[in-house]
Formats: structure tokens, C-alpha cells, sequence
């Protein structure tokens, strides 16, 4: 873990500001010099009911067995201790610039659309538009051009 521990916070993107539920979240760019690792879209934060929070890239995706939403890491250890490690190295030296980000900020609410992604065996229904095109004598569409 010693490579990880020189880091550089190259930005913090400010996605959400909201005062009223006492959080703010964005993303992360840091850079590991020792390493040449330039790693992207960490999401970092703070909430009152959770605190701070460091999250590495991860992946949404549907299972397919069970139809329900799954996280997949994009960048993960097998050694879970060194997973919160890093997560714990990124948080404290990100940590002064998300409050200064955060400081000049506009309140900024991140509004979560609800979808219905319909049931599982869903299949969508591609028929063929009907036009008033579809009545017209073929020689029309070259006239309509003159």
C-alpha cells in the first residue's frame, strides 16, 4: 500500500449541494505519480447521516437470475483491507478539497428520475409506423424534390 500513499487530487466535480438534507456528493480524479495511475469517477461526499464517504468506480447492471440492480467494481483488491485502505488514503487527502469546493458552491439538487424498466420478460414492440407516405404513388416523392 506504500505506492498508494503519494497521491495527487488532480479535481473534485461537484454533482450535488443540497443544505436542506446536509450533503453534498461529486467525483473524484486523482493520480498515484509512483504508479502512473490515473483513476476517475470516485465518488466522494458528506451526509449527515452517514458522514464522509470514499466509493471506487463501480459498474450497475441487472441480474439476470434474480432481475435485481447489482454493483460491479471497476477497480477492486482481493484483499478487501486494502480496498478500504486506499478508500481511507483518498478520503483524507481529498477531504479539504471537497470543503473548499463546496464552500462557493450554488445548491445544487441532484433529482433521481424514476423509471419503469418493465417486467422481466419485457420485449418491446417494433412494428412498422404507418405513414401517409406509405399511400402515395412512388413518382411523388421524386416530383416533391423539383
Amino acid at each position: 500500500m506504500n505506492a498508494f500513499k503519494k497521491l495527487e487530487i488532480v479535481e473534485f466535480y461537484l454533482i450535488e449541494n443540497d443544505p436542506k438534507k446536509k450533503s453534498f456528493w461529486g467525483t473524484l480524479h486523482v493520480y498515484f505519480p509512483d504508479l502512473d495511475l490515473d483513476l476517475r469517477g470516485i465518488w466522494a461526499g458528506h451526509t449527515a447521516k452517514n458522514g464522509w464517504k470514499v466509493n471506487l468506480p463501480v459498474r450497475k447492471a441487472l441480474d439476470p437470475e434474480s432481475g435485481k440492480e447489482v454493483r460491479f467494481s471497476i477497480v477492486s483488491f482481493c484483499n478487501k483491507e486494502n480496498q478500504k485502505a486506499l478508500e481511507k488514503i483518498i478520503l483524507n487527502e481529498s477531504m479539504e478539497i471537497m470543503k473548499e469546493k463546496r464552500k462557493g458552491a450554488p445548491i445544487m439538487i441532484n433529482e433521481k428520475k424514476k423509471f419503469n424498466k418493465g417486467p422481466k420478460s419485457f420485449k418491446p414492440d417494433f412494428q412498422k409506423p404507418k405513414s401517409s407516405f406509405s399511400k402515395m404513388p412512388l413518382n411523388a416523392f421524386v416530383s416533391m424534390g423539383k
